[in-house]
């Protein structure tokens, strides 16, 4: 998957912002009645501050812009996709359609498939197993997300349960500094029509 050129995998056709999605979830920690268990006091070093263990990545093939957000379990996030959906998919946008993978959090969630299917009319499209070329993009997306949180975390001295910090961090830097290499524009810009304050960063 690493020497693909990015974009190959998924065939994506989205014009409009919201069109076309590809949604997957990355996994930190998880909790445990048996945190006295060496393996798992492994795993819950890996929590966030406020007990996160996980996160939904969400990548918009039009403006390629990343969405996400850390979860403190693996229950499907149908209120921030829903809150997502109305507010950045515009009514009259055609021919939807989200790409997941069969993992029990998302695509074997009836709500997950209710929410795209039947309230927002979208065609889901489900990855073959283990075809990690046909999720490409947000594949991708994740890799350059782990390394990007790692760098920020190690480069400020910071202890891993800040991860959801940098993870917010990440999609900010992500979506309003950098453009891609064939683009002189970032997502943000792309989406608004305007460049970004950075003043901030």
């Amino acid at each position: 998957m690493k020497s693909r050129n990015r974009g190959d995998g998924e065939r994506r056709t989205a014009t409009e912002p919201g069109q076309g999605l590809s949604l997957d979830f990355s996994f930190a920690g998880q909790h445990s009645k048996n945190a006295t268990n060496p393996e798992q006091m492994r795993i819950n070093d890996y929590m966030g501050i406020h007990g996160e263990t996980c996160c939904l990545l969400l990548y918009d093939h039009a403006t390629e812009r990343l969405d996400g957000v850390c979860r403190q379990s693996k229950a499907p996030p149908i209120a921030w996709l829903k809150k997502w959906l109305t507010k950045n998919v515009k009514d009259d946008v055609k021919d939807r359609y989200v790409f997941m993978d069969q993992g029990g959090e998302l695509h074997r969630s009836k709500a997950i498939r209710d929410l795209f299917e039947k309230e927002f009319g979208y065609e889901i499209r489900v990855t073959g197993t283990g075809a990690h070329h046909q999720y490409g993009l947000v594949e991708r997306a994740n890799q350059t997300m782990d390394k990007a949180i790692r760098a920020m975390l190690i480069g400020a001295g910071l202890p891993v349960k800040f991860w959801p910090y940098a993870f917010r961090h990440f999609l900010r830097i992500k979506n309003s500094a950098l453009p891609r290499r064939d683009s002189t524009e970032s997502a943000q810009q792309k989406l608004h029509g305007e460049k970004d304050n950075l003043g901030l960063l």
